[in-house]
């Protein structure tokens, strides 16, 4: 394979060019200013090209092109036929389809009649097909996500009670002695207040009786491993969240309301805020990651300080 020798005067205006892109984009955090907005102008553009030469050349060409149109699907059926798969009716076949194909490239290009203000109409049929097509293709593929053996409602029907299972035993010790870890923390957090806010001196027995309940929980918790109980706990509170978070829709707001639908209801409200600052926290970490990732750019590459 030969090698590529790039002129290292077009590296260091690569670099150049990147390290300035990246800075003026950065500078959206100061304020918005025309320098961001050109070069926000600049990446739109560079990534709308380069979606279009990939739809080309990935996507048009090898699959569209080359196999249905000219000589690719000749040379398909070659290959098959020195392989030894020959079948007189794939050229029949073949025949039959490629005017089909053309023709489909030819509807395709009714997209750019929105471009005309007379001819418009014509692209709104080639809109119409794609977009009852992607619905239907969408609500199969919504109906798979929840009612099937693997969906999310499916998996929402979980045992409360299950076997010994030793593989997802050893699993989930992590869960217990999580759990654990936290009231012990809670416990000391409460006396420790009670302590600050009064003035009032822990007795030992509390502290004795503090570590043994710590002692009895662990192995409360070896005991109920044995049994899988730890699993069923875990499926328990899958369930509890799925009926609160059902509560809190249902019954936050109008209707007949007691005190158990709004327990349950708040909770619920407890649960999706715990959920929702989960996945911002996580869409943080992501930011973090790209800037960490120009940062490791700005430094290494074009300044030479790794």
């Amino acid at each position: 394979m030969e090698t590529i020798m790039v002129d290292p005067f077009w590296t260091r205006l690569g670099l150049i060019v990147g390290a300035a892109s990246t800075l003026a984009m950065f500078s959206f955090l100061w304020k918005e200013n025309a320098v961001y907005r050109f070069f926000e102008h600049v990446f739109v553009g560079l990534g709308m090209g380069y979606t279009v030469a990939v739809t080309w050349t990935d996507v048009l060409k090898p699959h569209w092109w080359d196999k249905r149109i000219w000589v690719g699907a000749a040379d398909e059926l070659l290959a098959r036929e020195e392989m030894g798969l020959w079948d007189p009716a794939l050229w029949r076949g073949t025949g039959e389809i490629l005017p089909l194909w053309g023709f489909l490239g030819i509807v395709g290009m009714f997209w750019y009649f929105q471009l005309s203000q007379r001819r418009a109409w014509l692209s709104r049929i080639v809109i119409g097909i794609l977009m009852g097509s992607g619905a239907g293709l969408i609500f199969r593929r919504i109906y798979g996500l929840f009612f099937t053996q693997d969906g999310q409602v499916t998996k929402s029907f979980l045992p409360l009670l299950l076997p010994a299972d030793s593989a997802n035993v050893v699993r989930q010790w992590d869960l217990t002695l999580g759990a654990l870890t936290a009231c012990l923390i809670l416990i000391y957090g409460v006396f420790h207040l009670r302590r600050v806010r009064q003035g009032i001196e822990l007795p030992k027995r509390i502290e004795i009786t503090t570590t043994a309940s710590l002692c009895l929980g662990l192995a409360l918790g070896t005991f109920l491993l044995s049994r899988g109980l730890v699993i069923a706990w875990n499926n328990g509170l899958i369930v509890l969240t799925l009926i609160c978070v059902l509560c809190y829709f249902l019954f936050w707001e109008g209707g007949r309301r007691n005190r158990l639908s709004i327990g349950a209801a708040t909770l619920g409200r407890w649960l999706l805020m715990i959920s929702f600052g989960a996945t911002f926290g996580s869409t943080v970490m992501a930011r973090f990651s790209l800037l960490i990732n120009r940062a490791q750019y700005l430094l290494e590459q074009c300044l030479n300080l790794s």
